[in-house]
């Protein structure tokens, strides 16, 4: 039946070196008539944080307060329980592996080997801090619960320069408590290489350069592209294992009125081996 302000508060604290963390305030009541004035300092261990906190108020009341706060967890790959001083149950989470998959199943089998040292972009684009360790695995807490999150294999972190993900990223919707395992497989990739070659009618061949090359699946997805330089040499560099058709561009195979093997089957290796000597041959029509 009727509005009014009965209690007064401002709160202020401030993070320190060290783990500390500081906070005062003040307090009023309308309805008491008291005013209670209030102090605290908090050091976070790791594992476990301690708070030591105090009020005195206008009545004489003093209040002294000790608190220890812990939170448990246990990693679902390993089963190794772990503390942290910040809260978990209300948080999502999730273990992340990276490995070298051989077979190209998506699944670690037996002896394929980890990918340690990795990192890992989330959301929009930020780094998370963190490294897998020498199994390959990472433990990435408090996910923010009920939105979608990305988590997505940082390709810069690889430590040999012929991996690659095999996957863009994963989408995960966290939930408060539940620990989601995510698997990143990484491929080895090869280097193509060639020349592009000009055929005259005695059958004297030339490099040519500047003629556009593309690396495209057996349904026509793109997956490279690259020029020729002046002597009609080329380099796909990070191609991914499995079938494959090199081809000159159809848009300037049309332009220029060329003609001959304008294409080829390739069957990329899985082991990073050079794919070399992939020549192409190309004549001009005639009018």
């Amino acid at each position: 039946p009727e509005m009014a302000a009965r209690t007064y508060a401002i709160t202020a604290d401030q993070n320190l070196a060290g783990g500390y963390r500081v906070n005062g305030g003040i307090l009023h009541s309308t309805v008491a008539g008291s005013t209670q004035l209030s102090a605290g300092v908090s050091k976070s261990f790791g594992g476990f944080a301690v708070a030591l906190s105090g009020g005195y108020s206008s009545k004489r009341e003093l209040v002294l307060g000790l608190q220890v706060f812990m939170a448990l967890g246990r990693e679902p790959r390993s089963g190794a329980w772990f503390a942290e001083a910040q809260p978990l149950a209300g948080s999502g989470a999730a273990s992340v592996q990276a490995f070298v998959d051989k077979n190209m199943n998506g699944t670690r089998d037996p002896g394929e080997e980890p990918v340690p040292n990795a990192g890992f972009l989330m959301g929009s684009g930020g780094r998370h801090p963190g490294r897998t360790n020498s199994e390959g695995q990472l433990f990435i807490q408090r996910l923010t619960p009920g939105q979608y999150t990305d988590i997505a294999l940082d390709a810069s972190t690889l430590e040999d320069p012929q991996w690659k993900p095999s996957v863009k990223g994963v989408r995960v919707l966290p939930r408060p408590g539940l620990v989601q395992t995510i698997e990143f497989p990484v491929v080895y990739t090869a280097e193509v290489e060639g020349t592009v070659y000009l055929v005259d009618q005695q059958g004297r061949r030339r490099g040519i350069g500047d003629a556009r090359l593309e690396l495209v699946t057996e349904d026509g997805e793109l997956l490279a592209t690259t020029r020729s330089s002046p002597d009609g040499y080329y380099l796909l560099h990070q191609v991914t294992p499995g079938p494959a058709v090199l081809r000159i561009a159809p848009e300037q195979a049309a332009k220029l009125r060329l003609k001959g093997a304008l294409s080829r089957r390739l069957n990329v290796p899985g082991d990073g081996e050079f794919l070399s000597g992939q020549d192409i041959e190309l004549q001009i029509a005639a009018h």
